[in-house]
C-alpha cells in the first residue's frame, strides 16, 4: 500500500476513535475498501462507514438476525420470485430478478 493509503487509513481510524456510537474494532481491510470504494475520498468514506453502520444497527432484522425460516421470510418467499442471472454486466454487476407472485397486502410485513 503507498503512503497516500496508509495516512488515510489512519485518518479514518482516528476519525472513527471519535464516533462513540460507531463499532470501534473494525478490521483494517474493511476500512481500506471504504477509502477504495469513495475514490480515496476519507470525507466521503467517513459518511460512507456512519451511514452503512447506522443502517446496519437500525435494521437488525436484514443485516443481523436473519433467519430463513422465520415467518416473515417464508412469506417473502412464497410471494416473491427472484432469481439471478448467470452472466454480469459489462461493469461486472450482478443482476437479480423479482417478480411479485402475490398482490395481496394481507402478506405486508412492514
Amino acid at each position: 500500500m503507498g503512503v497516500e493509503s496508509d495516512n488515510n487509513l489512519i485518518a479514518l481510524q482516528c476519525w472513527l476513535k471519535t464516533r462513540t456510537q460507531l463499532p470501534q474494532n473494525v478490521d483494517p481491510l474493511l476500512l481500506r475498501r471504504y477509502i477504495q470504494a469513495c475514490r480515496n475520498d476519507v470525507e466521503k468514506a467517513k459518511k460512507l462507514l456512519e451511514y452503512s453502520f447506522t443502517l446496519r444497527n437500525s435494521n437488525p432484522q436484514i443485516f443481523i438476525q436473519r433467519d430463513p425460516c422465520d415467518k416473515e421470510t417464508q412469506i417473502v418467499h412464497q410471494v416473491v420470485d427472484m432469481f439471478p442471472l448467470p452472466n454480469t454486466t459489462k461493469e461486472n454487476y450482478k443482476v437479480l430478478f423479482y417478480r411479485l407472485v402475490e398482490f395481496g397486502t394481507e402478506n405486508d410485513i412492514f
